[in-house]
């Protein structure tokens, strides 16, 4: 379990060397993986959302004006989980191949077996 010391650590205990920056990464990675799993339902795709937040986290110059890491970054991944949700859907919605038009009956005299 973690300390309340730990949970609320400031982005200004973050230097830009990456000694604290890692160190949140690797406390928090599970949490992450977790949100993005359960919103995601792959491992593959939970991984990755969570790669991509802690890449961007540690780009953001956002020192300071965060009190909580952890929601933070719990903010960032469902974000980034539900642009993803939103991609593949809009891939799912577009057909890119020929347009058919559906096939329509003509043969009206077929009698159906009532059996």
């Amino acid at each position: 379990m973690q300390s309340s010391r730990a949970a609320h650590r400031t982005i200004d205990q973050v230097d830009r060397s990456g000694r604290h920056a890692h160190s949140a990464i690797n406390e928090y990675r599970r949490y992450m993986f977790a949100v993005a799993y359960r919103m995601l339902g792959s491992v593959a795709d939970a991984e990755e959302v969570v790669q991509e937040s802690f890449v961007q986290f540690l780009k953001n110059d956002v020192r300071g004006t965060i009190d909580n890491i952890k929601s933070y970054l719990a903010a960032m991944v469902t974000r980034r989980s539900i642009d993803l949700l939103r991609s593949r859907r809009r891939q799912r919605e577009e057909y890119v191949g020929t347009w058919l038009p559906e096939p329509v009956l003509t043969d009206t005299h077929t009698t159906l077996d009532p059996a």
